[in-house]
């Protein structure tokens, strides 16, 4: 389904048909239907390392690239973690829109799970929805798992939903 730009305006005593209001419906559908879905899980091929305290992107495959509505989208990405090194400290995750990082939660790591799911606003345009994440303290090491059957998982989707 596509935006339908051929409605035309209208004047008083103007008769408006059928087909008319099918071409409104359409629109109306389209606004509310979502068109990005993305779905990524990790590769199992090892797993993920961090040490910086800045915000950085965790990496493929925890980040996409669509042309979007305005409207929200829902980000969820849900990974173990635990610290290799410099135990007792927080790692922070990040959802980033364009590389600006405008969504964390902080996952300790005695908690071995890193967990966000939020909604964020977005207009029109091509967007990158990515994850990030960053450590508390220096001399820190954390880990994500992408190993021995246990994988993160990184959701995008598009929905009809106001805050």
């Amino acid at each position: 389904m596509a935006w339908d730009t051929g409605i035309p305006t209208y004047s008083s005593n103007d008769l408006i048909d059928e087909d008319d209001l099918n071409d409104i419906l359409n629109n109306l559908n389209y606004l509310h239907t979502p068109d990005v879905k993305y779905h990524a899980e990790g590769d199992g091929s090892g797993n993920y390392t961090n040490t910086s305290l800045s915000y950085v992107a965790i990496g493929s495959p925890f980040s996409y690239t669509a042309t979007m509505k305005t409207g929200y989208v829902l980000v969820i990405f849900r990974g173990n973690i635990y610290a290799t090194s410099g135990t007792g400290e927080n790692i922070f995750y990040g959802v980033a829109l364009d590389g600006t990082v405008i969504r964390h939660r902080v996952g300790h790591d005695l908690s071995r799970a890193g967990y966000i799911a939020v909604p964020i606003a977005v207009t029109a345009g091509s967007r990158t929805i990515a994850m990030y994440w960053k450590n508390s303290a220096a001399g820190s090491t954390f880990s994500l798992i992408n190993s021995g059957g246990e994988v993160p998982l990184f959701y995008v989707r598009e929905i009809s939903w106001t805050p």
